[in-house]
């Protein structure tokens, strides 16, 4: 298994100069902004296109349902395999996280993600350097529910695959990139999906791009 570490640096740059930083935090004996992920999305204070710093914890950060843009980061993961770390050393994990209308322009860098990345209206998205134990697509409780453009999935390790529209409905998605991925389960892409690049990712098992009944 690849020893992987994240760097912050890059990713807080890439934010905008002028967003505010939160701390979100689920150790309640730290001191920190927000204790849940949730909480923070929802608060009044956090603006469009600020910047959730989740802190390394034993203590899952729950779901998310984004309906903002935001850039949430997080320490990385695999740690605990990097010799450079010589006590042990959490990742921020979560459950999974939903990018709904509204969140266009969001991105989501070295967190662990115990549920699945579902992208489910909203566009302009960047899904970066995650280890991802479920899937990441368009493709959940059965049904597609896609309709997303311009997403960027870039050095995951995704344990469940890479689905996008896989199935009958009237879902469609444009202009997904998906680059330098290690990829579990598969990559399935049906023909409503409008790829822009598939390169230099690991897949575990063949690519599919299939037609989609109607």
């Amino acid at each position: 298994m690849n020893r992987t570490l994240i760097a912050l640096g890059c990713a807080a740059c890439a934010a905008n100069a002028t967003a505010a930083t939160w701390t979100v935090d689920t150790n309640t004996g730290r001191p920190a902004d927000f204790r849940s992920l949730q909480a923070a999305h929802d608060s009044d204070s956090v603006h469009n296109g600020d910047v959730l710093h989740l802190i390394a914890s034993t203590v899952s950060y729950g779901d998310l349902s984004l309906t903002k843009p935001l850039t949430i980061i997080g320490p990385g993961y695999f740690l605990n395999q990097n010799l450079s770390f010589p006590v042990a050393a959490p990742s921020a994990r979560t459950g999974g996280i939903n990018f709904y209308p509204g969140s266009d322009g969001s991105l989501i860098t070295g967190l662990e993600i115990g549920g699945a990345v579902l992208c489910a209206g909203a566009n302009n998205l960047t899904i970066k350097r995650n280890y991802i134990q479920s899937y990441i697509g368009s493709y959940g409780g059965g049904r597609n529910i896609g309709n997303s453009s311009n997403v960027g999935i870039f050095q995951n390790y995704v344990s469940g695959g890479i689905l996008f529209s896989i199935s009958g409905g009237n879902t469609s998605n444009s202009g997904v990139t998906i680059r330098g991925n290690y990829v579990g389960g598969g990559t399935f892409i049906s023909t409503r999906t409008t790829i822009r690049a598939i390169f230099n990712s690991i897949p575990l098992t063949t690519l599919v791009i299939s037609p989609v009944p109607m």
